[in-house]
């Protein structure tokens, strides 16, 4: 147990979980609380495949394609899409884009790294979900709308704390909530679990699939991170699985959703690479975690656009989800189908064209009115 929890990069005390125990052990009722939150943040067991020690461990399991040639310096998202006018004491320069993106001169309630999409490209993001969607359905998931808002007991139980410095939560400040903490929900995996919660499932099928629209808060932003690559909301869509309580059953639903991941991305024409992440990268609840990495031609370099992650019996305890019987806890899984701000970024860095234009893959095409190519909006000029 503290190997793993080593290995995981945890941050529980394992001396003062053992010191706890004992003294419950001999009557002190009063450490319920502390010994509960203590063993509540102790991390899933990994898979043998998973790589122990930190990113440096990280193995490459697949690269699908290559980066475009090019005989120009490729632009970022930022710097394609918007044509804002940015002033500042040293300078004063024109993003001459497509018009398309405001990131600058917003609404001063909105805060760093917020975004405003016009235009042909608002039209991509719905594309994209649709595009995503019609994929994700067609292999027998159930859509299901959840909420953006949780009781932060539900997010803890998926193994993600609300408080604390490690952290990525938005807390709700409600006076009228009394004793119970709501929290903005970071992924439609929260809340696809929560209604999972309470419930037995199976045996018709070894597992069962639902999926999710939702907007997603994150509190971290890293300020040396592009924007639209790590942003404080965003869309998503989410895969979520509940299956039988076997390693077969888990490792086939593992495969279907990571399968399905790459063949969205392939048909994107993105240049990415899939990764078997390390234990120190697997966060609480997961046993097993793939990411799919996106080259973006704007940065250089490659950067994360979904996740596929194995959570065994972790979240299942935790929610009192069960397989087939009372007694039986159900394995949850769960991937992303498409974090549309960050696919956006890859997607028009790798189409983009010498002359500033930006192409769309053909499996686009019909969710765009047939448009090959964003349109340009050259209203959209903002002074900051």
């Amino acid at each position: 147990m503290r190997n793993n929890i080593e290995e995981r990069s945890s941050a529980v005390n394992m001396d003062e979980l053992i010191l706890l125990y004992d003294r419950y052990r001999g009557g002190d009722r009063d450490l319920l609380p502390r010994l509960r939150e203590l063993c509540l943040s102790l991390p899933n067991f990994s898979h043998p495949s998973s790589p122990v020690g930190d990113p440096s461990k990280t193995r490459l399991l697949r690269l699908n394609g290559s980066p475009k040639p090019t005989d120009y310096p490729p632009k970022n998202a930022v710097a394609l899409l918007s044509n804002e006018i940015l002033s500042n004491p040293r300078a004063r320069r024109r993003l001459r884009g497509l018009g398309l993106l405001r990131c600058h001169n917003m609404v001063p309630g909105c805060g760093h790294r917020s975004y405003n999409f016009y235009g042909s490209l608002a039209l991509l993001e719905t594309a994209l979900v649709t595009f995503v969607l019609d994929r994700v359905i067609g292999t027998g998931m159930q859509q299901i709308s959840v909420p953006d808002i949780l009781p932060a007991s539900a997010i803890e139980s998926c193994g993600f704390p609300t408080s604390g410095e490690r952290t990525q939560t938005f807390t709700i400040d409600d006076s009228t909530a009394g004793s119970r903490r709501f929290c903005l929900s970071g992924t439609a995996e929260m809340g696809i679990a929560s209604y999972c919660a309470g419930r037995i499932f199976g045996p018709k099928s070894p597992a069962e699939y639902f999926c999710a629209v939702s907007r997603c808060y994150r509190r971290e932003v890293p300020n040396q991170e592009s924007l639209l690559y790590r942003t404080h909301q965003f869309t998503k869509v989410e895969m979520f699985c509940v299956s039988e309580p076997t390693m077969k059953a888990s490792e086939d639903a593992f495969d279907k959703i990571l399968n399905l991941q790459q063949s969205i991305f392939a048909d994107l024409g993105l240049h990415y690479r899939v990764l078997e992440m390390p234990t120190s990268e697997l966060g609480n609840p997961a046993f097993r975690k793939v990411d799919i990495e996106a080259f973006m031609p704007g940065d250089g370099s490659f950067g994360e656009i979904s996740s596929t992650s194995s959570c065994t019996d972790y979240q299942a305890r935790r929610l009192n989800i069960k397989w087939c019987s009372p007694e039986a806890f159900a394995f949850t899984l769960n991937g992303t189908g498409c974090a549309v701000t960050r696919v956006i970024k890859a997607l028009v860095e790798t189409h983009q064209r010498k002359d500033g234009t930006v192409g769309l893959p053909q499996a686009l095409w019909p969710y765009m009115n047939n448009a090959k190519e964003l349109e340009p909006d050259e209203s959209q000029v903002v002074f900051s």
